[in-house]
C-alpha cells in the first residue's frame, strides 16, 4: 500500500511537470508569435506611410540612426520630363544633340 502511493505520487508529479513545462512552451511560442506580428505590422506601417508621402511628389528625408536619404518617387520624376518635354521649344522628335559637323 506504501509503495502504490509513492508511485501515484510520482506519476501525478511527471504529469503536473510535463502539463507545466507544455504549458510554458505554448505560452513562449504565442508571445514570440505577436512580437513577430507586431514587428510585421510596423514595417508594413511604415511602408505604407512612405508610399503615400511618395504619392505628394513632395521629397522626403529618411534617417536610420546615423544615416540620412533623400527620396522622390520615379512616377514624379518621369510627370516632371514629360511637362518639361512638353513645354520645351524643341518638338519631342526634334530633341537636341550633338552640333552637326560642318561640311
Amino acid at each position: 500500500m506504501h509503495k502504490e502511493r509513492i508511485i501515484m505520487i510520482v506519476l501525478i508529479a511527471l504529469v503536473l511537470g510535463a502539463w507545466i513545462y507544455i504549458g510554458i512552451d505554448q505560452y513562449q511560442k504565442s508571445k514570440t508569435l505577436v512580437y513577430q506580428q507586431g514587428g510585421q505590422a510596423g514595417y508594413q506601417q511604415a511602408v505604407f506611410e512612405i508610399m503615400k508621402q511618395a504619392a505628394t511628389c513632395q521629397p522626403m528625408t529618411l534617417t536610420l540612426q546615423n544615416q540620412t536619404t533623400e527620396l522622390i518617387s520615379i512616377e514624379c520624376l518621369k510627370k516632371a520630363q514629360q511637362q518639361e518635354r512638353q513645354t520645351s521649344p524643341f518638338m519631342a522628335s526634334e530633341e537636341p544633340g550633338p552640333p552637326s559637323k560642318p561640311e
